[in-house]
């Protein structure tokens, strides 16, 4: 098999700890992700990738603000990103009524890091929930050559989405009403 196939067999089998699922699903059905756009920005270190720096493709902000002028004025985007300076620009620029984040990542952390190569702004267990929250949008806008971007698109395909068919059930219900 090719190497995508075995990605998504492999990704297929990962199974969060119940307290990730529940804080998925909570923030899934609380924001209505299911219908809701989604992208990942990455900042922190892929500026000085060989791969990216100087790329035709390289992610700048401008496609990002593109994309969120490109949706429907009442549907939330979901935002994951590495780095608190570009939540606050967006948060900022539409405000926590069309741009959602699972957390605000602490300022002053990034303030007072030195930006080595091993340093994170946001914790693993909030990057696993930004990846799963993100994967129930049917919308999703990545950043060019991040694996939490490829990782998005995988679990897009492959992660139990069951918080979108409660709140479908939900919905369904109550236009019958």
């Amino acid at each position: 098999p090719i190497w995508h196939e075995q990605q998504r067999r492999m990704y297929s089998r990962f199974q969060p700890v119940n307290e990730v699922q529940n804080k998925v699903a909570h923030f899934v059905r609380k924001n209505n992700i299911c219908n809701a756009s989604a992208m990942h920005i990455r900042r922190t270190d892929l500026d000085f990738h060989p791969h990216v720096a100087g790329s035709q493709n390289h992610s700048i902000d401008a496609d990002f603000v593109a994309f969120v002028d490109s949706r429907p004025i009442d549907e939330h985007v979901f935002l994951m990103t590495d780095n608190p300076s570009t939540q606050l620009k967006f948060l900022r620029k539409y405000g926590s009524n069309k741009i959602l984040v699972y957390s605000l990542i602490p300022f002053a952390a990034s303030v007072s890091s030195r930006k080595n190569s091993v340093y994170r702004f946001t914790t693993l267990h909030h990057a696993i929930v930004d990846v799963l929250v993100a994967a129930h949008a049917p919308s999703f806008r990545g950043t060019f050559f991040s694996s939490m971007s490829n990782l998005v698109e995988i679990f897009s395909n492959v992660y139990d989405k069951s918080a979108c068919r409660i709140l479908k059930k939900k919905t369904l219900k109550k236009i019958r009403e």
